[in-house]
């Protein structure tokens, strides 16, 4: 008690969303392989958005990961980063390096996508407010489900401990998955009924 005034008292909050995970629009993925082409932090969110890597695994991932001849990527501790800092390419990102990739990445989609900026400082956004890197996992394994991987592989894919997780995100079915599995249902049941009556 010997301060007089609060020193946080203006301090803002970054904004946190929880347990709102979601998998990107179709407009969000077209911009991300968009300003990916020519912009340089591009090839990690891609690798993000085809792999499901965390945030930190991707920071973390080095060359020795990557098994090109059976393209096979396992995380696992090496010498070299495939993604460092911009101008100290032999250290990992860190949470700050990172979050300003994003941060560059994002005005980027933005710029491509009309947004309003007054001397290069974007004016308004014309992005969801939840759009994070984080998002691109959960994409992966949303791509997971409706490309027909099995739930238990879609699992190991993610890296999760346990399927409980994963099947959080499966629950999430979207309606080209739903039509397809009903579709194969209904297939199914023709063929048993022609069986039995043959």
């Amino acid at each position: 008690r010997l301060i007089p005034l609060n020193p946080a008292q203006d301090i803002v909050m970054p904004k946190h969303y929880e347990g709102k995970r979601r998998a990107i629009t179709n407009l969000e993925r077209a911009l991300t392989y968009t300003v990916a082409e020519y912009h340089e932090s591009g090839i990690m969110f891609i690798t993000m958005l085809h792999t499901g890597l965390r945030p930190i695994e991707i920071q973390r991932l080095k060359w020795e990961d990557i098994a090109f001849k059976n393209n096979i990527l396992t995380v696992v501790e090496s010498k070299e980063y495939v993604f460092g800092k911009p101008l100290k390419p032999n250290e990992p990102h860190d949470g700050n390096s990172f979050y300003h990739a994003w941060k560059n990445f994002r005005k980027e989609m933005d710029k491509v996508n009309g947004a309003k900026f007054y001397r290069n400082k974007l004016v308004e956004t014309t992005l969801a407010d939840d759009l994070e890197p984080y998002l691109y996992r959960h994409t992966f394994c949303t791509d997971c489900q409706t490309a027909g991987i099995p739930i238990n592989v879609a699992k190991d894919y993610m890296g999760h401990a346990d399927i409980s997780v994963t099947s959080k995100i499966y629950t999430h079915m979207v309606d080209e998955v739903f039509d397809a599995n009903a579709k194969r249902l209904e297939q199914f049941h023709e063929a048993s009924n022609k069986k039995i009556t043959a």
